[in-house]
């Protein structure tokens, strides 16, 4: 009988879901965000080769990282967070770009403040874009830890990096 790659999140679940080819059970990690790879032969667990020693989510393309987020359950399950965390950096650096060089990102500043709750309070007084202190952007680019409205934080991103996250 040939080896079988059984995809998990946990040690603990079932060995039905996988591949008798490494490279798919690879792929099917991957689009998982996070869990192992249980090597199976004749019934038995011969190894376990985890996601982080496989995958370094910081080289996901954004539509990796995009489905990620649509394949997470929950917002705040663990892949989900990292996976927002670098499309929020990501997303960050280019809106910076894209004001910069002149874009009119009004819409995009909106929707990033009222993804936080008492948004007039909140961000009272923080510029758009500002090179010489704290900004929007740098906000936005730190994670944006302290949105709570999650979809006008998801359309902010993929607005500006043109990703479906299914939100």
């Amino acid at each position: 009988m040939s080896k079988w790659y059984a995809v998990q999140e946990t040690s603990a679940d079932g060995w039905d879901f996988g591949s008798e080819d490494f490279e798919k059970a690879k792929s099917m990690l991957k689009a998982q965000g996070c869990g192992l790879i249980a090597v199976i032969d004749n019934d038995f667990c011969e190894e376990e080769i985890s996601f982080e020693d496989l995958f370094d989510m910081e080289d996901f393309t954004n539509d990796e990282l995009a489905e990620i987020v649509r394949n997470s359950y929950d917002q705040d399950e663990p892949q989900c967070e990292k996976a927002m965390n670098i499309l929020c950096t990501r997303a960050g650096g280019k809106l910076r770009e894209m004001a910069l060089a002149g874009e009119d990102c009004t819409e995009i500043y909106n929707d990033l403040r009222h993804s936080v709750i008492n948004w007039e309070s909140w961000f009272d007084g923080t510029p758009d874009c500002d090179d010489s202190g704290n900004d929007l952007i740098d906000w936005l680019t730190e994670g944006a830890e302290q949105a709570v409205k999650f979809p006008y934080l998801a359309g902010v991103i993929e607005n500006i990096l043109d990703v479906s996250l299914g939100i």
